[in-house]
């Protein structure tokens, strides 16, 4: 997961402005449509991040496939101006995520090789790279074979390549996530301490959190009306029902056999714990919120049939104690501090890593990239 970014995916996003009915509300939160133009080549450059390029065909297959797709099945055809403004919106937005993800990539690399010497800082990264591409075709290539049932590496690629990706370009990725991820990771505090005084105060500016309500579990015999000709031989088949949990001792063995409630035969008849108010019998709820536990009910009739109920377990509406509720406070606060060390990981990161990109604005502390020009053999071998 990139971190700081909180954006609708891409498809979500087109089929959202096509139910919309306008193509011109593009934008994603934080992102204002600009006037810089893209470049028309797919191997132009359109950002570059501590020396490594971004190509225009990095960012932009997967938004024009997405785009084709949902233009296909809405069979609403954008103007030449919306079809303009959405993709550059969606390219701008897949770039920013590209850039992070190379910036904490580059960060992982930049620490494994230290002040080694340029040549040997490349042989290095090779050689890390190499490690975590073995897991991609070990790991990754066999799932993706198995999920579309294809049998070689070729087809794969060739199915890659019809959804605007390719077998290389999963590949780099997988790479540099993998790696850029464990950069975040070796640079978190995987356990941060959790003062109880913050824990208390969370408890109790969030009471609405651990208000429960009443809730209950149950086994239950059901003979439904609609199974019998009448009222009377519903009765007895309940009647027998609950004779034979009575001296049988096994209520959910006798509702897998017996017992007419749908599911019956999946669930044997066992409730697990359900709040009080939310079934649509009145009849069994109040029945269940305050018969006896662990006591065979007497017959219990609603509108839909008979019923023998044996309440196992009852909690009583009322707030969890702090004491209770402590784990699930002190797992809450990790993550919050867990997303604020992201947040100030990448803001480093924005602050160390070099980025030169034709959206600036979209990148704190990056510089323009002054010309977007066709990137040639010398930008595919920074790679």
């Amino acid at each position: 997961m990139i971190v700081g970014l909180k954006y609708f995916s891409t498809l979500a996003l087109l089929a959202s402005l096509c139910l919309s009915g306008s193509w011109a509300v593009a934008q994603p939160p934080g992102i204002a449509f600009s006037d810089v133009e893209l470049p028309s080549e797919p191997t132009a450059m359109v950002a570059n991040v501590d020396g490594v390029p971004i190509l225009l065909r990095d960012v932009a297959e997967t938004v024009d496939n997405n785009i084709q797709q949902i233009i296909a099945s809405s069979g609403r055809k954008p103007s030449p101006e919306e079809l303009k403004m959405a993709r550059t919106t969606l390219i701008r937005r897949e770039l920013r995520k590209e850039i992070q993800g190379k910036m904490m990539y580059r960060a992982f690399v930049r620490k494994m090789t230290g002040t080694q010497p340029e040549d040997k800082r490349a042989e290095m990264e090779q050689s890390i790279t190499s490690n975590v591409r073995k897991m991609f075709y070990e790991q990754q290539l066999p799932k993706l074979l198995e999920q579309y049932k294809l049998d070689t590496v070729s087809e794969a690629d060739a199915m890659l390549r019809k959804s605007g990706s390719s077998l290389e370009q999963q590949e780099r990725r997988f790479v540099e996530s993998i790696l850029g991820q464990e950069y975040i990771r070796g640079e978190m505090d995987k356990d941060p301490e959790i003062p109880l005084p913050d824990m208390k105060f969370y408890y109790e500016q969030n009471t609405e959190k651990f208000s429960r309500n009443a809730r209950a579990r149950w086994e239950q015999l059901t003979a439904l009306f609609s199974r019998f000709e009448t009222k009377q031989e519903a009765r007895d088949a309940i009647i027998r029902m609950g004779n034979e949990a009575y001296y049988g001792g096994n209520v959910q063995a006798v509702a897998k056999r017996l017992s007419q409630e749908p599911l019956a035969d999946e669930t044997s008849g066992l409730h697990d714990w359900t709040n009080k108010g939310s079934l649509a019998s009145d009849v069994l709820d109040q029945q269940i919120f305050s018969l006896p536990v662990n006591k065979l009910s007497q017959i219990i009739e609603d509108d839909n049939g008979f019923h023998i109920i044996r309440v196992l377990e009852r909690e009583e509406a009322g707030m969890l104690s702090f004491a209770d509720a402590q784990e699930e406070i002190r797992k809450v606060l990790k993550e919050n501090i867990q997303q604020e060390q992201q947040k100030n990981l990448i803001t480093e990161l924005e602050r160390k890593i070099p980025v030169w990109t034709i959206f600036p604005d979209d990148v704190p502390q990056s510089k323009p990239l002054e010309s977007a020009a066709v990137a040639s053999a010398e930008t595919k071998s920074l790679r």
